[in-house]
């Protein structure tokens, strides 16, 4: 007859497993844990990536569609420095002058009032300063480009001034032969001819006698008057010049 044994566990034996088994777990969730709060460091650490990529992409979207609409965005330096040095301003008068002279030019009297005048001469803007018209400035530059430009506009304070075919090939003559108001005559810097066509060619140097458009708000003792000159270029040559006191 066959004898069965049962082999019980040794309890020191069985002991020190269950405590090793408990050491193995508590370790494995020490593990987990400290995985589980490198993971969340790590999220927390790519939410925050994900938003600064994010607003530093909105800010440069931003500034390219906002700049792709400002006036000249998409010409480089380059095509302004071209522009610029292809006129050469050589000089201007924009006074409030009690002088019948402005630069070389005999006659544009200014009226002595303390204001170039536009805006508040709107009712007779045709005539003549001293009847109450809008008043006149002239700038002088020359044409340092190797061929000629067409000068058909300008703008002054952002209003624009065209070039007046009227008087054009006359002698300047007030009253009778000088440009409207919001229009300007090319005169040559020898005579008080006004040039027959809006051409100034190589080498040039011309007066722009503009008078004011009853557009322009009246311009003060020493104000800034911004000035854009379309000659054809991809972009105006820009001047700045300050109006000035009565003499």
């Amino acid at each position: 007859m066959e004898t069965s044994f049962q082999l019980w566990p040794d309890p020191l034996t069985h002991r020190i497993s269950m405590n090793q088994n408990s050491k193995i777990k508590l370790h494995l969730k020490k593990l987990t844990f400290s995985a589980r709060k490198r993971r969340g460091v790590a999220e927390i650490i790519g939410t925050m990536m994900l938003m600064a990529i994010t607003v530093v992409g909105a800010t440069i979207l931003s500034y390219f569609v906002n700049n792709s609409f400002e006036p000249g965005a998409g010409v480089g330096t380059n095509s302004l420095d071209v522009a610029t040095s292809q006129i050469k301003l050589r000089a201007y008068d924009a006074r409030d002058s009690n002088s019948n002279t402005l630069i070389t030019i005999n006659d544009p009297l200014n009226k002595f009032d303390g204001k170039l005048c536009g805006k508040s001469c709107i009712s007779n803007p045709d005539e003549l300063p001293s009847n109450n018209g809008t008043e006149f400035f002239v700038i002088q530059f020359t044409n340092n480009s190797a061929k000629s430009i067409f000068l058909d506009n300008l703008q002054l304070n952002s209003v624009v001034h065209k070039w007046d075919s009227q008087p054009a090939g006359t002698g300047l003559a007030l009253p009778g032969s000088y440009p409207h108001d919001g229009k300007f005559s090319i005169l040559k810097t020898s005579t008080i001819d006004q040039l027959p066509t809006s051409e100034i060619k190589s080498g040039q140097t011309v007066n722009l006698l503009v008078k004011l458009s009853p557009a322009v708000p009246d311009i003060g003792y020493n104000k800034g008057m911004f000035i854009l000159l379309n000659i054809g270029a991809p972009q105006p040559v820009e001047f700045l010049i300050e109006s000035g006191a009565a003499i």
